[in-house]
């Protein structure tokens, strides 16, 4: 299953990296050239940090995206065997289709929306995905 959601997702990130690369002007490469840096300098002090703007957003998106990933595991395993690869969301389905709970189910389903807004916010803080690079 990791290997299908890391094959659905590679297109979507590659588009995104090669965008953001096109986007960094060459004349920082360049005066960082005039000024001595190599190219390792060159990666980490130019390339990375402005490529920060376009992958962390990415990179959430395609946790959000495997967070929920149903589909995968609804018709590719059914969550089994013995339940290792069933998701939250899949086991809110299962307390509907098996059990009929739909209030137990809901509930759950409101507890799983907190656990990626945590998740989210706690991402967002540790890599300052919203910060200004305008300073």
């Amino acid at each position: 299953m990791m290997i299908a959601n890391f094959w659905l997702g590679w297109p979507f990130m590659s588009v995104v990296a090669t965008g953001a690369l096109q986007s960094i002007p060459k004349d920082l490469y360049e005066a960082a050239s005039i000024d001595g840096a190599t190219g390792n300098q060159q990666f980490w002090n130019i390339t990375v940090p402005l490529l920060r703007p376009a992958m962390i957003p990415a990179a959430v998106y395609g946790f959000t995206l495997s967070f929920n990933l149903f589909n995968f595991v609804f018709f590719m395993t059914g969550g089994g065997p013995a339940r290792s690869t069933e998701l939250l969301v899949t086991f809110a389905y299962n307390l509907v289709r098996n059990l009929r709970w739909f209030g137990v189910a809901a509930a759950f389903a409101v507890i799983i929306f907190f656990v990626a807004l945590i998740v989210l916010l706690v991402t967002n803080r540790i890599t300052r995905a919203t910060q200004s690079y305008s300073e």
